[in-house]
């Protein structure tokens, strides 16, 4: 396969931290540079699934609906 035929993903994730001390949590944000969509997560699990849901999409682009 041509490697210019391969799936290929970009992303830029931005993390912060939102509060004070103990009551602290971090935020992300996730862009996408070729469509400049924007996607919310309050936690690393959450920012995990969507990244490995758009792996497997990209990965089997047949199993689309």
């Amino acid at each position: 396969m041509d490697p210019s035929e391969l799936p290929y993903l970009s992303f830029l994730i931005r993390l912060w931290q939102v509060g004070r001390d103990n009551e602290s949590v971090w935020r992300i944000t996730v862009e996408s540079p070729q469509t400049r969509e924007h996607w919310n997560f309050t936690s690393l699990e959450a920012l995990t699934a969507f990244l490995q849901a758009n792996m497997d999409k990209s990965a089997h682009p047949e199993k689309e609906n």
